[in-house]
């Protein structure tokens, strides 16, 4: 027997058929049978939603012969011919290859004759966007004055091409992506239908490659359905079309936050290495951030109703260590990346070079988190002693440790001494005192003072004091220089250097 893609063998053939869009099937249903029908109708919408076959079904309720009908019968001639293409009064043009003035003027001519059995000479124009300018202005003669018998169905995935003054003669029709749950329902009952095993895991997967039209996900379990013999695995989704796991999608948002920029471009070369398509991967990482971020958000989606428990675990996991503005950077960077690979005629150097700073970007900080910090430091400034600078210390020379550890062990070896206003006296040995003035000791310094700022909440100037032996001359010294300081302010006296 001849194979009949399941896209032709389950296409809907009544209104209450068409998945996901109730909102259209219902209105046409309704002016059906109030006798309000349109001479020009609009359907807009994405690829594979439905549109065409939506209209091949207000084609039948219009002509059939037990209608008009919201429910045609589908048994006479007339429903039978529209169903197979064949019917002398519904015309099917593709308007991507019949675009020009000529083909439009034929139409105008062959509209004013009366139709040849059913009630209605019916017009269905896919993507009629494509049609030239010289084409709308025709089209929109016979739009303007259409004949009692005749009904336009035009249908576009790109409405804003269409011509203003067409729009504003027709009655116009949104039609949605499709939920993952809408797809999910679809394929199981696909699968009941036809005896094919199917994975709920593999399930997901066709319908995220599906992106919301069933034409699509039918046609990969079609695909699929041929590939394997006993049942639909995980596997065998991501072997036919060539997708990247799942869980390589985790791994690379953790290289990101852990500025990881070696695996980062590792995983680039292992996805190439495999024959994935880079552009399908990068869509792939962008539909997964965005499911990160409303599950860090906590917002219903289809997505995220469709997540299984061990799903919903990794990216609640892995949200948590995330703010939402970090996500929200990355998404933007992912979606800017994905159009200029279309554009870009290396689109692999692009891919690396934008995982590079996705893996350089750093993490926010929320303004509330330095609020509180502004106000532990304000808390602070002012009440610090020289006891609390001691007690602190060792905190302190940890902090250096992890940037710098061989000013760690110098400043280990330091001792506080004193602290007066912003200036903070450190005691050292004259050896210690060498080592530290070995080059760039002023950016050295200069890492320990931002650290004690954060530390203590408090900006100081540290000075080094050094004697021969250990820290203890230097603090008599520092004693003594004190002293000598006050008899001098007492007495009003100076150094005499003849002396």
């Amino acid at each position: 027997m001849v194979h009949v893609a399941l896209t032709r063998k389950y296409r809907p053939q009544t209104f209450d058929e068409v998945v996901g869009q109730e909102h259209v099937t219902t209105t046409l249903k309704n002016a059906i049978t109030q006798g309000r029908i349109s001479h020009a109708y609009l359907f807009a919408g994405s690829r594979g939603v439905g549109k065409t076959t939506t209209a091949r079904i207000l084609a039948k309720a219009l002509n059939c012969a037990e209608g008009p009908s919201p429910s045609p019968c589908g048994k006479c001639a007339i429903c039978e011919e529209i169903a197979n293409s064949t019917s002398v009064d519904v015309y099917e043009i593709d308007g991507a290859s019949n675009r020009g003035i000529d083909e439009v003027r034929g139409l105008r001519e062959n509209v004013k004759y009366a139709p040849s059995r059913g009630r209605y000479k019916i017009y269905i124009i896919d993507e009629v966007h494509m049609l030239t300018t010289e084409a709308f202005n025709a089209l929109l003669k016979t739009l303007e004055e259409p004949p009692q018998h005749v009904v336009f169905i035009l249908a576009t995935t790109q409405p804003h091409k269409v011509v203003p003054t067409i729009l504003s003669r027709c009655q116009r029709f949104d039609f949605r992506r499709l939920s993952d749950e809408d797809l999910l329902e679809r394929i199981a009952f696909i699968a009941r239908e036809e005896g094919i095993k199917i994975e709920k895991e593999a399930a997901l997967l066709i319908t995220r490659r599906a992106d919301g039209s069933i034409r699509d996900a039918e046609s990969i379990l079609d695909q699929l359905a041929s590939y394997s013999t006993n049942s639909i695995q995980k596997g065998d989704v991501i072997s036919v079309l060539g997708i990247c796991e799942p869980e390589s999608y985790f791994e690379l948002v953790d290289t990101f936050t852990k500025s990881d920029t070696k695996r980062s471009l590792e995983i680039v070369n292992e996805v190439a290495e495999r024959g994935h398509d880079l552009h399908y991967f990068v869509v792939g990482l962008v539909e997964h951030l965005r499911v990160l971020l409303m599950v860090k958000l906590m917002a219903e989606t289809g997505e995220t109703r469709s997540l299984t428990k061990t799903e919903r675990a990794k990216f609640e996991a892995q949200a948590s260590s995330l703010y939402p503005e970090d996500i929200v950077r990355m998404l933007n960077i992912g979606c800017r990346l994905e159009v200029e690979m279309r554009k870009s005629i290396h689109p692999r150097s692009a891919v690396e070079a934008t995982f590079v700073r996705l893996s350089r970007l750093g993490s926010s900080v929320s303004l509330h988190d330095l609020l509180r910090r502004i106000e532990r430091l304000e808390t602070l400034r002012g009440e610090l002693t020289i006891d609390e600078v001691k007690g602190g210390w060792s905190r302190m020379v940890e902090s250096v440790r992890s940037e710098n550890p061989v000013l760690a062990s110098q400043l280990e070896k330091a001792e506080v001494l004193e602290l007066e206003g912003d200036r903070l006296m450190l005691g050292v040995s004259r050896a210690l005192d060498r080592q530290m003035k070995e080059p760039h000791l002023d950016d050295r310094l200069g890492d320990v003072e931002r650290l004690f700022a954060e530390q203590f909440g408090r900006q100081v100037k540290i000075h080094i004091l050094a004697e021969e032996g250990s820290a203890e001359p230097a603090r008599s010294r520092s004693m003594d220089e004190t002293i000598v300081k006050k008899v001098f302010e007492i007495f009003n006296g100076e150094i005499d250097e003849g002396r």
